[in-house]
């Protein structure tokens, strides 16, 4: 029975169990069924009605249980069910670290969902989870009852898709989440990515990636060279101008270049670090010589040369709060020879001893001077 239409279909009829050929039974079909039979439900079109009748058939005749006299019947009375076929589809809700992270799974994200009218104007089904450690929620089961859209007033006919409207927050150590939608092309909205479902698939995955970064950050400071122990150590005195480049550690191979920056007027440098992901800083300058400095003794900080080279640093909310993000400072190790003269006259006379002050350009003679 077609509601928008007032079309009377045939009534679709099945028996259950039996092999044998189908027989005609007036206007309505009957079909007689295998044990392996499915319902094309798929063909079935949403908002109309149809009348499901079930009949016991058995080749041979058996007793009238209607009856009670002995009678014979090859069939028994039908059980007749009207079923209005309502909308329904299912969603899975993935959230990992990007590709660059291994596509790690996200927990504890929230998503809010909500299923929408076709013009996405009134809401039909929502809800709220959280994802689990495999970064996933699901499958959430859609089913549209002829109920909420007497209450909307809503009428859905034919093979009709409805917007599914998602969104994603998360925030660790007052860090917030930012993630990215459509195979991490866009950044997803904060009022919801919206995506189309149609009625019975039930193979529909909503996939978003956790893009958030982290500062990694330090300085960069010209170095002195210790004349009784030949060591060199940092000054204190900021370099800018000086590349610093964000390397990311793999597996396999060498380790990719991410990102580069130069440093400030103050040596200060910062890189944002793609969270889930191994990290180092490497500083470069065309001549010049580099080390990690350690803060308490402003000389090198050979723990750190070993991260860089073998583990990297993992950025992750906890290393952020904790420190383990910053003050990754570097000092130049290199060193040149500096000949000074002294001498007057066109005959290039000896004034005797002189007294030569060096310092750095741009630094504090407090700090630096020779």
């Amino acid at each position: 029975i077609d509601e928008a239409s007032n079309i009377n279909h045939p009534i679709i009829t099945f028996t259950p169990t039996y092999l044998h050929s189908a027989e005609d039974d007036g206007d309505n079909e009957i079909r007689l069924l295998g044990i392996d039979f499915k319902d094309r439900v798929s063909t079935l079109e949403v908002g109309r009605k149809y009348n499901y009748c079930v009949f016991a058939v058995d080749n041979k005749y058996m007793v009238n249980s209607t009856r009670y006299d002995g009678r014979l019947a090859r069939r028994s009375e039908k059980n007749c069910l009207v079923h209005t076929v309502e909308w329904e589809s299912s969603v899975v809700v993935m959230v990992t670290l990007k590709k660059d992270s291994g596509s790690e799974p996200v927990e504890n994200v929230t998503v809010s969902w909500e299923l929408l009218s076709p013009d996405g104007s009134e809401e039909l089904l929502s809800g709220t989870s959280t994802t689990t450690k495999n970064g996933d929620i699901g499958p959430i089961k859609l089913i549209v009852s002829s109920s909420i859209l007497d209450s909307k007033k809503i009428k859905l006919f034919g093979k009709i898709k409805l917007p599914f409207k998602v969104s994603f927050s998360k925030s660790s150590q007052s860090i917030t989440h930012t993630f990215l939608c459509e195979d991490e092309t866009i950044i997803c909205p904060d009022d919801g990515m919206v995506f189309y479902l149609s009625h019975l698939n039930h193979r529909t995955l909503v996939h978003a990636v956790d893009a958030t970064t982290l500062l990694l950050e330090g300085n960069v400071y010209s170095g002195k060279k210790d004349p009784e122990t030949g060591l060199v150590h940092s000054t204190g005195c900021p370099l800018s101008n000086v590349q610093v480049c964000l390397m990311r550690k793999v597996t396999y191979g060498e380790d990719i270049l991410q990102n580069c920056i130069e440093t400030d007027s103050n040596g200060y440098y910062k890189l944002f670090a793609l969270i889930g992901t191994y990290v180092y800083p490497k500083v470069q300058y065309s001549g010049h010589n580099f080390e990690p400095l350690n803060l308490k003794t402003k000389s090198r900080h050979d723990d750190r040369v070993f991260t860089y080279g073998s583990t990297g640093i993992y950025a992750s909310p906890t290393n952020r709060k904790d420190g383990v993000l910053s003050q990754h400072d570097f000092f130049d190790t290199t060193t040149s020879k500096l000949s000074v003269e002294v001498a007057g006259g066109a005959c290039n006379i000896n004034l005797g001893k002189a007294n030569v002050k060096i310092t750095l350009e741009n630094c504090d003679e407090d700090i630096y001077h020779q």
